[in-house]
């Protein structure tokens, strides 16, 4: 359930994410779990498949912030049926929207104006916009293998190495004593190119029988984030939501 969010903000300030110490001798391969395992009991953490079935919509509300800039503002996002919207708001500053309806992706920035995102950016945000990808891991990845045990965040935890169908590569780590998704270590794609970003997930709390990430600390290039979930909705979302902004409408010409 951690990619519920953690998808959703790589994308909210153009997939700035963070960066954490990763460290630790290799153990014996024997001895570690398979991918596939830890996949299976990291849905089982979750709350079980028959949990996230249910939850094919959701609206979250939070924080954003930059401590260093000391920039707050709320963060605002709905995801519904492969389709998403987020806004994030900076008081005197304004909105960053990012979305997409299934077809095309978006993000109109204060300062970039309105912009598509296509190529990798495209893929990705397809896959960030699937609730229930926990659930067919195989659409989107061509193999998982535990490459390690190591420190992440200052936990133990399972270091396992994925690779999507489109050839995308990145790290992926599980609390040893919890099977969660404590973070990954990715090539973030966004409007100013790709950034090598790390997330770590520091708290998860239960709603509606669901485990979900509610704080996280994010960094790239070594501009330190921090998202907090305050609530987490699964409820029905308005199809309008996800209609594509007029500024959109206009570079696609529809």
């Amino acid at each position: 359930m951690s990619q519920i969010v953690t998808r959703t903000v790589r994308l909210l300030a153009l997939g700035a994410i963070i960066a954490a110490p990763v460290s630790a001798q290799q153990p014996a391969a024997a001895s570690l779990p398979s991918a596939q395992d830890l996949h299976a009991l990291y849905v089982k953490a979750m709350g079980g498949a028959d949990v996230i079935k249910k939850h094919a919509s959701m609206h979250f509300t939070g924080k954003f912030e930059v401590p260093a800039a000391g920039m707050s503002g709320n963060v605002e996002s709905w995801n519904s049926d492969g389709k998403l919207l987020t806004v994030i708001e900076f008081p005197g500053i304004g909105q960053i929207r990012t979305g997409f309806d299934g077809i095309t992706a978006w993000q109109i920035h204060p300062a970039q104006g309105p912009m598509l995102l296509t190529g990798k950016q495209l893929d990705q945000i397809k896959q960030q916009s699937d609730l229930q990808a926990v659930l067919t891991p195989d659409k989107y990845v061509k193999t998982r293998e535990t490459v390690e045990k190591t420190s992440f965040g200052g936990k133990d935890a399972y270091k396992v190495k994925i690779v999507l169908h489109n050839g995308e590569e990145y790290f992926e780590f599980y609390d040893v004593s919890t099977a969660l998704n404590i973070g990954s270590i990715r090539k973030t794609e966004t409007p100013m190119g790709a950034i090598d970003a790390t997330s770590i997930i520091t708290e998860y709390k239960t709603f509606d029988g669901q485990q979900v990430p509610t704080q996280m600390k994010q960094s790239a290039m070594g501009v330190e984030q921090v998202v907090s979930v305050t609530n987490m909705m699964f409820m029905p979302v308005d199809k309008a939501t996800f209609d594509l902004p007029k500024e959109i409408k206009a570079l696609t010409g529809k």
